[in-house]
């Protein structure tokens, strides 16, 4: 929220959180993470290393990176959240990311869609939310097409 308000700040703390996001330390790199999505789309030329940190052995760091993707960038991010959809941990923050670009995830929409049948009803309900922030019209389409009713009917919902 700082570095939302005060511009400043950004410009001031962006190359120290570039230079930790390199750093041995996991608590560091997470830390790095963390605040370049904090500061937002004034972040975008450290895009690259927040995609290497989504490799990141670290859990929470790799999790944090996905997420900042979608604090970060915009349209940009897109391609790199779709394939972040098939990592089955990463999978959920990659929908997240996505959901919190909205409109700007357009082009993600048939990938979202191809989702809609996941056996993990969690995800399938990720999927589901940012389809509705994402392309709503494009959620209602797919609720008339046949597969939908029989998940429908699999699982309840409307």
């Amino acid at each position: 929220t700082f570095f939302i308000s005060n511009p400043d700040a950004r410009a001031v703390a962006l190359p120290h959180f570039v230079s930790a996001i390199k750093h041995s330390n996991p608590s560091l790199r997470n830390w790095a993470v963390n605040g370049l999505g904090g500061i937002g789309p004034a972040a975008l030329s450290a895009l690259p290393l927040i995609k290497i940190a989504i490799k990141d052995p670290h859990p929470s760091t790799s999790a944090d990176a996905v997420l900042a993707m979608g604090r970060v960038g915009r349209s940009a991010t897109v391609p790199i959240l779709i394939k972040v959809m098939n990592h089955q941990k990463l999978r959920t923050f990659a929908v997240l990311a996505l959901r919190q670009l909205e409109t700007a995830a357009s082009s993600a929409v048939p990938a979202l869609l191809e989702h809609l049948n996941d056996a993990d009803e969690s995800f399938r309900q990720s999927v589901v939310d940012a389809l509705k922030e994402i392309d709503p019209q494009a959620l209602a389409r797919s609720q008339q097409a046949p597969f939908w009713g029989h998940v429908r009917r699999l699982f309840g919902g409307s």
